[in-house]
Parts: C-alpha cells; sequence; structure tokens
C-alpha cells in the first residue's frame, strides 16, 4: 500500500504545474476510448463464459521527463473504464443465460519510456513500460458476488506507438495505439481465475 500512495504522489508531483523544469520537459493531455475485456478462466468445466470486449472511456494527463534527440520518459495518470461485455453462463444444476456489460474504474499510472524519431515535423514514436492500475469502484448494479471481491489494484505492462505532429513550436498533436494487459489475477478463488487487458485509442496534445 505505501508503494502505491508514494507513486501515485510522484506522478502527481511531476504533473503539477511547479514541477522541477529542468528534468520535466512538457506536459499534457490524452482523451479517447478503451476496448477491455477479461479472461475469466473456469476449473469446472461446467461453467462456459462467452466474454467479449466492451467499450469505454479513457482520459488522463503526463508529464515528459529528460527529453533528449530520441529518447524520454512519461510520466501519466489515467481514469480508464473496463471490464467485459456479454457473457453466457451454462451450470449443470441450472441453465441459463445472463448477459451484461459489467465495468470496472481504475485510476492508471504509466510509467513508459518513449522513444521518437523526428521528421522534419512528423515524429513516430514507440512506449513500453510498466503500469499500476488502481480500482476506483465497480457500478452498483455489479457490486455484489465476484465484483465485489475484486482486487484493489493490478500490475502490467503498456505497449504502444503513434506519431506526433509540431503545429507550432511549443504545440504537438498526435494519435497512439496502446495494449495494457494485467499480469495479475484480480480474482482468485478455487473455481475461477480473471485478469484484465484492454486496447486503447487516444488523442494526445502535448505542450514543450
Amino acid at each position: 500500500m505505501r508503494t502505491k500512495i508514494t507513486l501515485l504522489i510522484l506522478a502527481i508531483a511531476l504533473l503539477a504545474p511547479g514541477a522541477n523544469t529542468q528534468i520535466v520537459k512538457g506536459y499534457g493531455l490524452t482523451f479517447g476510448t478503451s476496448l477491455a475485456s477479461q479472461d475469466w478462466v473456469w476449473s469446472r468445466p461446467s461453467v462456459y463464459m462467452n466474454d467479449k470486449a466492451r467499450w469505454g472511456v479513457d482520459v488522463g494527463a503526463f508529464a515528459e521527463l529528460l527529453s533528449g534527440d530520441v529518447f524520454s520518459v512519461l510520466v501519466e495518470v489515467h481514469y480508464v473504464q473496463k471490464g467485459y461485455r456479454d457473457y453466457t453462463v451454462f451450470r449443470s444444476d441450472r441453465e441459463g443465460t445472463t448477459t451484461g456489460t459489467p465495468r470496472v474504474d481504475y485510476l492508471s499510472v504509466p510509467f513508459l519510456a518513449k522513444a521518437r524519431v523526428d521528421i522534419g515535423t512528423v515524429s513516430p514514436f514507440l512506449l513500453v513500460g510498466p503500469r499500476l492500475d488502481i480500482m476506483l469502484g465497480v457500478p452498483p448494479a455489479y457490486d455484489e458476488e465476484v465484483f465485489a471481491h475484486l482486487k484493489s489494484n493490478d500490475f502490467g505492462v503498456t505497449i504502444g506507438g503513434g506519431v506526433e505532429y509540431l503545429i507550432v513550436p511549443s504545440i504537438r498533436i498526435g494519435v497512439e495505439g496502446r495494449y495494457s494487459p494485467g499480469f495479475h489475477d484480480v480474482y482468485r478463488d478455487r473455481y475461477l481465475t480473471i485478469s484484465n487487458r484492454s486496447f486503447e485509442t487516444l488523442l494526445r496534445l502535448s505542450i514543450l
């Protein structure tokens, strides 16, 4: 818990306007969509789930640190909606179908290495790094059984890439895509394990 709080405070401090300008080379905002799903793995063959992805919102802010000619570091904070869509459950003692779009809200804190190549005013880039997701809550309609016992945090990695355009000397706009799988089970009991994964499509605005 102390580690999570420390990482969150560090991220917020670096995103604050008063952060050391010798370290922080730029700030920015991202906004877009997440396409999230969950892997539900049952130990009982009598249960089958056909889970698909659900659309959600991803809104964030970032600070770009230690920016060189090619490499820099991004510290980000995002609000992102995860979960999954459309599931079907069959049980040996009660056969039936259940469908829905359960949503789980997270505060996501990625720490990303960024590599870019400047080609005139266009800069393609790649991103990779670890990520901490802190659960903010589950909507009341799904706050029961499994969803009431999800772990409060998830650790994973984010891999992505995109392109930025320099529209004026101090402002860049861009678009990017990311893949963000979780490395840990957010739920586990003797019958079921659940893990998260998501794809994000984001627009970005950078102030240098």
